[in-house]
């Protein structure tokens, strides 16, 4: 991953140094990476990247706009922004989708400073997410190649939610190499104070892969009406 972010990098500096040379002093959208369906790997190494531009430059967000199949946005979208949650930087990014078509994707970085004009494009509004029912917030692995889940978000969501619980779906071969990797999963949690009563573990054989699904599952009627 490192060496891949070099590279990247390397590729961003040649290519945007002429428009940060010719824009000084302007208010001005730039154009710092342009691409189309990559993998998890080189898009996350990508979006390191466009995360350390804002943050040299205060006065400046970071839009991506996402065109084509829309399929994968809500995807594309999570990776992404999972970088930016990770370095609490969230409200620094905004998401806009242009054109829909079969067509292939394409995703565009841009640095925008305070006041600028915008890209052209509509802005993403991401669906509320429903908390009377339970969804898997996130995902993870033995190997977090790709990591996207951000035990924070997770934790402030099922503690501002009374009576909710934090379900922990474990894959693995043996019950004893499930324990383990549970084990450091769970105390994660509990490092950033959700209280251990409120986790619950659940072991699922898998042959090879090790594997853990992190659900938000609500109250129960009894549980809320407790808590009222």
């Amino acid at each position: 991953m490192k060496i891949l972010i070099i590279i990247i990098a390397f590729s961003f500096a040649l290519s945007t140094i002429a428009q940060d040379v010719t824009d000084i002093g302007l208010k001005k959208a730039t154009l710092v990476d342009e691409f189309g369906a990559i993998g998890c790997e080189e898009l996350l190494a990508r979006t390191e990247i466009l995360l350390a531009q804002i943050k040299e430059a205060p006065r400046s967000r970071a839009v991506v706009t996402i065109e084509g199949n829309s399929r994968p946005f809500a995807r594309i979208r999570r990776d992404i922004i999972s970088r930016f949650q990770f370095a609490k930087a969230e409200d620094r990014i905004i998401f806009m989708t242009g054109y829909e078509s079969p067509a292939a994707i394409k995703i565009s970085f841009w640095k925008v400073p305070d006041d600028a004009p915008m890209p052209e494009g509509k802005p993403w509004h991401e669906p509320e997410q429903n908390v009377t029912t339970p969804f898997v917030f996130g995902y993870g692995d033995e190997n977090s190649v790709c990591p996207t889940f951000v035990p924070k978000l997770f934790v402030d969501l099922i503690r501002k939610n009374p009576g909710a619980k934090a379900n922990l779906v474990v894959e693995g071969p043996t019950n004893a190499i499930r324990s383990t990797w549970v084990k450091d999963w769970r105390k994660e949690l509990i490092d950033l104070g959700l209280e251990p009563k409120r986790i619950r573990i659940f072991h699922v054989y898998h042959k090879n892969f090790i594997s853990v699904e992190y659900w938000f599952v609500p109250a129960t009627k009894s549980r809320r009406h407790r808590k009222n």
